[in-house]
């Protein structure tokens, strides 16, 4: 993060992303290869380096056999390090990042699929994202496949690029610190974030033949069906259950046939964003109380209904509108 900051003040960042291009596809999926993993000592390697210079450098001036050999075992210990360091990355397959779409203040959620497929023990792996201090840690068996999550932080709708990702090791010794940038392959839907204490519900609307049709609902036997233990009392059809003498129920009672057009001018709220959060806020209450909803804004009119495929589309024109 430290390096990408300075190139950017630097002028330097279009010439940095082009050296990462010319190493190697960073969009899953894609498997690391060696050109793709880059390796520097950690601090604890570079306080281990001047040590172990400092006793070569006596050991050699008081010829001092046994601490030439520690010398040497030392040097040799660090130069195998880097090796499996690098080893521990490189080969690693990443499947495919998926995210999901969350509502503005929400931390977004990475789901980052990795597979082992050449038989190697890989510990002490972890990602991490620019901007942010947590890392998400993990190893791999061989031929493990593994999905671990990553958070992202949001902060308001529209669509969110994802920031580029670390994987890092400094498995086995800590001397050496490999890390590799992998880069989603997709953006982040951000809804608007819900009012924490919005107006009422608007009144519903109700149309000429839904009025028809609950006024014939009463006298017709079509779409009831028997009583059954905890159903509402407002969704039994008296007239039939006094002709059949036995309770029958509605399929459909009359609450599920509310209608609500949520328009902005409804909100009583000043900004755009304000009003995008309490229509964001009715239209989660009217999905929940199972009424049909829609949406009236300049520009856009979405029909009543319901349903999760509904509900998203209604949050996704909601997160999108004039962003």
């Amino acid at each position: 993060m430290a390096l990408a900051d300075s190139l950017r003040r630097h002028g330097w960042q279009q010439r940095f992303e082009s050296f990462l291009q010319r190493r190697g596809p960073m969009q899953p999926p894609l498997v690391i290869g060696y050109r793709q993993v880059y390796i520097l000592p950690t601090r604890f390697g570079i306080t281990f380096g001047v040590l172990l210079f400092a006793m070569l450098f006596g050991a050699l001036n008081y010829n001092n056999n046994a601490a030439l050999f520690m010398s040497f075992l030392l040097a040799t210990a660090a130069q195998i390090s880097t090796f499996r360091s690098w080893r521990n990355l490189s080969g690693l397959h990443i499947e495919r990042i998926g995210v999901q779409p969350v509502f503005a203040g929400e931390p977004a959620l990475l789901q980052i699929h990795c597979r082992e497929q050449q038989g190697l023990e890989r510990p002490s792996m972890a990602f991490s994202s620019a901007g942010s201090k947590t890392e998400q840690r993990f190893s791999l068996r061989p031929w493990q496949s593994i999905s671990c999550e990553l958070a992202v932080a949001t902060s308001q709708r529209g669509w969110l690029s994802l920031p580029r990702l670390t994987l890092a090791t400094s498995y086995p010794l800590g001397l050496f610190r490999a890390w590799s940038y992998v880069q989603p392959d997709q953006p982040c839907l951000v809804y608007p974030a819900p009012a924490q204490q919005p107006p009422p519900l608007p009144a519903p609307t109700q149309s000429e033949q839904q009025r028809q049709r609950r006024l014939q609902s009463d006298n017709e036997f079509e779409g009831l069906r028997d009583y059954r233990f905890g159903d509402n009392l407002k969704a039994i059809a008296w007239k039939a259950s006094a002709r059949n003498r036995q309770l029958i129920s509605r399929d459909e009672p009359p609450s599920s046939h509310s209608e609500h057009m949520l328009r902005l001018q409804d909100t009583g709220a000043a900004g755009v964003e304000q009003q995008l959060s309490i229509l964001t806020s009715w239209v989660l209450l009217a999905e929940r109380r199972q009424h049909h909803y829609g949406l009236d804004l300049p520009g856009l009119n979405i029909a009543p209904d319901n349903g999760p495929a509904h509900l998203h589309q209604c949050l996704r024109e909601l997160a999108l509108w004039q962003a």
